[in-house]
């Protein structure tokens, strides 16, 4: 049994090295596809796959990201998928606080083939952003893992398909997010930490680049996390992650795995995720 991440890329030099380490940790391929970097993402792809055989740089084309792409890059690579495999789903900015691999050999039930998540948004808080403002400190802070850096979390109330278990007749469809019937619904959600606000800087180049594809999609408007301005400075972030409720009290705190290993989705008689964690990771 092989599991197989299909990893959707673009302007992440920032954290790439790291994504691709900590899925390379239990993937045994991950097919890379950059949809049109120009900040050196694929260029450093390219050179972790020479020191890591598991790390496939499959293309890099310069599109408006969709669904489908996912769908293209199943298909490219289905070939060299076996019945029973594992296929999941992931962005750069995901990391799954329970390894998909361990978390199919202890969580699931042997007719259960797929798998939704527990998303926990990691957010910058105003006092973080603030602190930024300083260029000296962002760099030196960019040189601490990622997982230490941002330490405040929004649990989201909705869940999404990530894994699930290959079968030789399965179609992903180029309008849809995940194959079609992708089987059994796991009760149990996988714990995944997503890390879209890491910085001002890159605050900067992520509502650039969705206004980019809003324009390219004929969207009416500009999509904007904090503002209509799509170059923000620091403090422009700052005052639009405070508009948005998305300070220091409003986060929570990272929980520790004996926290988050259950996985049980709640359902009224289950343990609830959303609970208040008892204290931050060491």
């Amino acid at each position: 049994m092989k599991f197989h991440c299909i990893l959707c890329t673009r302007d992440c030099a920032d954290i790439v090295f790291e994504s691709l380490q900590t899925k390379a940790d239990w993937a045994d391929y991950v097919y890379v596809y950059d949809t049109g970097s120009r900040d050196g993402t694929w260029e450093m792809v390219q050179d972790f796959a020479r020191g890591n055989t598991r790390i496939v740089p499959l293309r890099r084309e310069e599109v408006v990201f969709h669904e489908g792409i996912r769908a293209y890059v199943f298909d490219a690579i289905r070939d060299n998928i076996e019945e029973g495999d594992w296929v999941v789903k992931s962005d750069e900015d995901e990391f799954y606080h329970v390894s998909p691999r361990e978390f199919v050999s202890k969580q699931l039930k042997p007719h259960e083939t797929a798998v939704w998540t527990q998303l926990y948004d990691f957010r910058l808080t105003r006092e973080e952003a603030i602190r930024q403002l300083d260029s000296e400190f962002l760099k030196q802070e960019r040189m601490i893992p990622l997982i230490s850096r941002r330490r405040f979390y929004v649990p989201m109330p909705y869940s999404e398909h990530r894994l699930c278990q290959f079968r030789k007749n399965m179609k992903w469809y180029p309008t849809g997010s995940f194959p079609t019937n992708a089987g059994f619904v796991a009760r149990a959600r996988i714990p995944l930490r997503h890390y879209p606000h890491r910085d001002v800087e890159q605050l900067k180049r992520r509502v650039a680049l969705r206004n980019a594809m809003a324009e390219a999609r004929g969207a009416m408007g500009a999509i904007s996390l904090c503002c209509a301005n799509s170059r923000p400075d620091a403090q422009t972030v700052s005052r639009g992650l405070q508009a948005r409720g998305i300070t220091r009290k409003t986060c929570r705190r990272v929980v520790p795995k004996r926290h988050l290993g259950s996985t049980k989705a709640h359902d009224g008689n289950g343990i609830n995720h959303n609970q208040k964690p008892s204290r931050r990771i060491a």
